[in-house]
């Protein structure tokens, strides 16, 4: 809350005040865009910095559809049978908080699906971080996009990446789709706006 809607509210008769607000959600906003998420086998989320907050939706979105009858609507990723997760960020204590407060309970594996999380590290290691446990699949140093992107590009399998990253990353990504393209993988990209 801000110190002017605390002044208001203050200022205000009622034990209430009517306003109107503004909320923030999935960044790419028309689920139209959504659409290639639909007949994926295999999902990439790529994600910088924040960016993981975009991802972690889809992420969450998928796990979700696993689960029988969990979900009342229409399963968005219902034929993906593989989710990979890439996400590079600056601070080891970001990605470890995340990884235990968001990730920690997610299935890593069941019968007809994949779950996977790749972590990379690009800032120095504090004395912090030296005791964070060992079971985080977490590299040092920068992530080489295209090597991702193409880990999990096949011939006969429509693969979807997902990007919500700053300028220079989304560009890799969108470099490496094209190059997978042109080796004929069928790769779709769905860009979540990172700034603005």
């Amino acid at each position: 809350m801000t110190a002017s809607l605390l002044q208001k509210l203050r200022r205000s008769q009622a034990n209430s005040l009517p306003m109107s607000i503004l909320t923030e959600g999935l960044y790419g906003g028309h689920r139209a865009t959504l659409l290639p998420l639909q007949t994926a086998d295999t999902i990439l989320c790529v994600a910088g910095g924040i960016g993981i907050t975009s991802c972690i939706s889809f992420l969450q979105q998928y796990v979700n559809e696993s689960r029988p009858a969990e979900s009342a609507s229409k399963p968005l990723m219902s034929c993906a049978t593989k989710f990979v997760l890439a996400w590079s960020a600056r601070e080891e204590s970001l990605i470890q908080h995340v990884s235990t407060s968001l990730l920690s309970d997610l299935p890593t594996d069941s019968q007809d699906k994949h779950l996977e999380c790749q972590f990379w590290c690009t800032g120095e290691q504090s004395s912090q971080d030296k005791g964070i446990e060992q079971g985080l699949n977490l590299r040092r140093g920068r992530m080489i996009v295209e090597e991702v992107v193409r880990s999990v590009a096949e011939k006969g399998r429509r693969v979807v990446v997902v990007v919500c990253a700053p300028g220079a990353m989304s560009d890799e990504v969108r470099e490496a789709v094209v190059g997978c393209l042109r080796d004929g993988m069928p790769v779709d990209i769905i860009e979540e706006a990172f700034a603005w």
